[in-house]
């Protein structure tokens, strides 16, 4: 390493700006808010163009999930990097409780209202999920269960966070100890090993079924520049450059070929697609952070305060509140620039969610933590 994190602490703990991070997350958390929106909702409508605008919303709000394992690999790596006296044990267990606290209270919320939907619905919520797939879910094995996926699909990507950050420590001593290279290496292995592997021997190679080494090569990439931020500042800075919005549609555009020229280009293009979202996405956020007002940057770290809740809740009111609501209404579907205009109002509503129920996750929080402080 070319200096410890003691020292960098001492010396320079301030000298970088992570608002960007922020503003990544904000974004994502509402393209992905969107995507499930429209995922989940019917739509259509007379007006072509308004179909191909739904359409185009839905497909890149999901891809926006990518952004999230970068983000994750770079907020864990700069808060490593920058932590005096920094210790696994009080890592770890911080990441239990303020991941794992909001994801079981959601998760028996979940399952609580797709009982209740079970029966007030009953024509539109036509599965009677067991206690079977409360346990799939709270032991994060609901990714080996494909009949439990309909609880709640947005869920995939708990289980392969929560793997990447099991890894996290072990990624961290590479970088350390065989450097940046050495880490690449084993990363792109690990993952595209792990996805051929998989296709092989007759796994799903599929979201809803992921294994974290499927996006160990992202999460390293946000490692690495977290790494360069704390170390290496001026080789961040260059992806503000226009330039990189130049790599970020190559990246994207090339993902999106690689996905409609080969059978499996939607299992190994995940990586360009991610590479596609960053270099088009931190520019773009430097723009947004210098034309932000100071309300306006308030609004954005809120946003992102609340993002991981945010993400946690959407899937359930969509699934068993309002998709029901408007299914036994006769509203769905709806037109399709009415559903994308509502899109944007949801997330509105998610995010006021999120808020009334922060205070009881954080007096959960802290009555755990509390102990260790």
């Amino acid at each position: 390493m070319k200096r410890s994190a003691t020292s960098y602490c001492s010396q320079n703990s301030r000298s970088f700006d992570a608002t960007w991070i922020d503003v990544v997350r904000c974004i994502a958390v509402n393209a992905v808010v969107i995507h499930h929106w429209l995922f989940f909702n019917s739509y259509n409508s007379t007006v072509k163009p308004f179909n191909n605008l739904a359409e185009i919303i839905e497909d890149v709000g999901g891809t926006a999930v990518h952004l999230f394992f970068i983000v994750s690999g770079c907020g864990l790596t700069i808060s490593y990097f920058t932590t005096i006296n920094f210790s696994w044990e009080s890592w770890a267990l911080k990441r239990i409780v303020k991941i794992g606290i909001p994801y079981f209270v959601i998760t028996l919320f979940t399952f609580c209202l797709a009982k209740a939907g079970h029966i007030v619905f009953p024509n539109s919520v036509t599965m009677n999920f067991s206690w079977r797939t409360l346990i799939a879910y709270l032991t994060f094995a609901r990714n080996f269960c494909p009949s439990d996926f309909e609880l709640n699909p947005t869920m995939w990507y708990m289980p392969v966070i929560v793997g990447l950050y099991v890894l996290f420590p072990l990624f961290i001593r590479i970088l350390k100890n065989r450097g940046v290279l050495f880490l690449v290496v084993i990363s792109l292995l690990l993952t595209y090993g792990s996805i051929t592997f998989c296709l092989l021997f007759g796994y799903p190679v599929m979201h809803q079924s992921a294994l974290p080494f499927f996006f160990v090569i992202e999460f390293t990439f946000g490692i690495l520049i977290g790494y360069k931020i704390i170390f290496d500042p001026r080789i961040i800075k260059l992806f503000a450059d226009k330039k990189a919005l130049c790599f970020g549609l190559f990246f994207y555009g090339t993902s999106w070929m690689v996905k409609k020229s080969w059978i499996l280009g939607g299992t190994y293009n995940d990586f360009l697609t991610a590479l596609g979202l960053f270099f088009l996405a931190y520019p773009f956020c430097q723009w947004i952070i210098r034309c932000l007002s100071t309300k306006g940057e308030k609004i954005v770290k809120q946003v992102s305060k609340y993002s991981y809740l945010m993400y946690l809740i959407h899937g359930p009111l969509i699934l068993f509140i309002i998709r029901p609501s408007l299914n036994e209404a006769g509203f769905l579907p709806l037109d399709s620039l009415l559903m994308v205009c509502l899109g944007f109002v949801f997330c509105i509503v998610v995010y006021f969610t999120a808020r009334i129920i922060s205070p009881i996750i954080n007096f959960l929080n802290y009555t755990l933590l509390h102990p260790y402080r």
